[in-house]
């Protein structure tokens, strides 16, 4: 950002604050010097006209940087098609048109699908603050998925650089560092898993200040990561930048320095260093890709202790809120789930004099819910990942399980109830494989023409979804259709295990991952069948025929 200063344009100091007017007149973009004070450092150190590509390319102000460099092509990416046609029409003119330059190609879809996805390769590649501060500090992205900041993400993008390509990605840098330095992590991670020797050589990490130590500072951190190790020449080059821009290092290759990010290089115990730094800063992999999810369970029950280690009440905020939340939800769904479910249907079968439910109708339909609710959420997030574009995944995610569940059901009637165990034992091998085999899958098709991912998709979901349907109704004609408080007991243990389940999967995604989540399913799936042969169909009687 600029100011005008005595008639000349000035860079706008990184910690000042900024107050726009709406009533001046815009300064046309064409004034303003686009290589100077540039936060981009991979300009400085990429080869000459380079060939970029912009991930989240939003308003355009890293396209306007990349243009002043003369680029053969830039590939601009976003996932929001409103922002594109924004920009390209009513903002059109404020941005001088660079969404319509020649050089300039348009993507709309996820960063890294598109990346996958294009022939060539790339000199510069651009991740800024893809998301907003906003929604951040409400702790919003804490317990969503973010397939960018991945192990296996990394290896998408090291691949699509050039020999000597350089991808900088931006950060919010807080004291002590969490977000650059499970960046920094994960990176390195994937260049091991890689094959690359020293792969801290490739990596380069810097803070736009000198005291970045300071707790109530926040400014963005900047991350080089390189396709080759940082030279000698390339170094200077950013060595010179720092000096006369008054920045400092966090990470600089072949220098020890007083931070964590040097700390962890020099580490002989990498574990021992997740285990005591006061953030949870370990890589992030597609299997558990909760970027934004940097505190550990059960840290909020003891904020003195959080403190200590570093972690201050003011930015604790920003990431512990989920924390609690997840906790403090479950304890609410299992008040609320006692109160409307159990409590209700338990006081009924006291009125009515009914004998206690057979402890096996309650575990099987109880693990009916919770199994279905795991498979599927760890599905949903899997298929996320593979079709890339949210509004997509959503549609397909979320009516693909409850439709092929439906048809399950509907089929059912032509299965005799002793076939339900089999159909249990079919569905938990089935989490079984998927929980091992899907993630590869996923991970070989990824590239696929989107149509065919829809597909792919679809044909999972049917193949896991339509047995999925299956144990529910078969069960409800085990205990008897007529037996109506039995049936209602099994249809409030299913409710409240599914919505509990739900909760408690979510947590288990969290902190363990997805693989535990899908054998957990298909466990809940493996302990149903063994049960319903110990369900016996009860006579009718005529106190439970004149129910209703």
């Amino acid at each position: 950002m600029y100011h005008r200063e005595l008639g000349h344009l000035r860079p706008i100091p990184a910690l000042a604050p900024l107050l726009i007017r709406l009533d001046n007149p815009p300064v046309p973009a064409g004034q303003l010097d686009w290589t100077q004070g540039v936060s981009d450092l991979n300009y400085l150190v990429a080869p000459a006209h380079p060939r970029v590509a912009i991930i989240g390319v939003g308003a355009g102000p890293q396209l306007k940087t990349a243009l002043a460099f003369s680029p053969q092509s830039v590939l601009a990416i976003d996932i929001n098609p409103a922002i594109i046609a924004w920009d390209k029409g009513e903002d059109s003119a404020v941005n001088e048109h660079i969404f319509h330059r020649p050089e300039v190609t348009v993507e709309i879809d996820e960063g890294r699908h598109a990346i996958r996805s294009h022939a060539g390769q790339f000199d510069v590649m651009v991740m800024h603050a893809i998301d907003t501060y906003t929604a951040a500090s409400a702790g919003a992205y804490s317990l969503s998925e973010n397939n960018l900041y991945t192990v296996e993400a990394f290896k998408d993008f090291y691949a699509k650089l050039s020999p000597d390509g350089v991808m900088s990605i931006r950060r919010a840098l807080f004291y002590p560092p969490r977000e650059n330095l499970r960046l920094f992590t994960t990176i390195l991670q994937a260049l091991t898993e890689l094959g690359i020797e020293h792969p801290e050589n490739h990596i380069v990490v810097l803070s736009p200040v000198r005291d970045w130590k300071r707790p109530s500072l926040f400014v963005w951190g900047y991350l080089l990561f390189s396709k080759r190790p940082f030279s000698g020449e390339r170094l200077a080059v950013i060595d010179e930048y720092v000096a006369s821009h008054q920045w400092s290092y966090l990470y600089r290759p072949g220098k020890r320095l007083d931070t964590p990010f040097s700390d962890f290089v020099a580490s002989s115990n990498r574990e021992q260093f997740y285990r005591d730094y006061p953030y949870f800063v370990k890589p992030c992999y597609d299997s558990n890709p909760f970027f934004f999810q940097l505190v550990r369970p059960f840290a909020f029950l003891n904020p003195k202790g959080m403190w200590s280690k570093g972690i201050l009440p003011n930015t604790a905020v920003l990431y512990n809120r989920t924390t609690y939340t997840l906790f403090y939800t479950l304890i609410m769904l299992l008040v609320l789930t006692y109160l409307l479910l159990a409590l209700p249907t338990a006081r009924y079968w006291r009125r009515a004099n009914l004998t206690r439910p057979p402890w096996a109708v309650t575990i099987y339909f109880g693990c009916l819910g919770l199994g279905f609710m795991a498979v599927e959420i760890v599905s949903i997030q899997i298929m996320t990942l593979f079709l890339g574009h949210p509004v997509y995944a959503l549609g397909v995610n979320l009516l693909g399980p409850l439709a092929f569940a439906g048809i399950g059901s509907a089929l059912s009637r032509r299965l005799p109830t002793e076939r339900a165990p089999a159909v249990c034992l079919l569905i938990a091998l089935l989490a079984v494989v998927a929980g091992f085999g899907l993630l590869p899958l996923i991970h070989s098709l990824i590239s696929a023409p989107f149509w065919a991912r829809i597909a792919v998709t679809l044909s999972y979901l049917g193949l896991i979804g339509i047995p999925m349907g299956m144990p529910m109704a078969l069960g409800i004609r085990q205990i008897g259709e007529e037996d109506r408080p039995l049936v209602a007991w099994a249809w409030a243990c299913n409710g409240a295990a599914a919505v509990v389940g739900t909760n408690l999967c979510m947590i288990f995604m969290v902190y363990l991952g997805m693989m535990p989540v899908f054998l957990t399913g298909g466990a809940c799936y493996l302990l149903a069948g063994t049960l319903l042969t110990r369900i016996s169909q009860p006579a009718p009687s005529l106190e439970l025929a004149s129910i209703g």
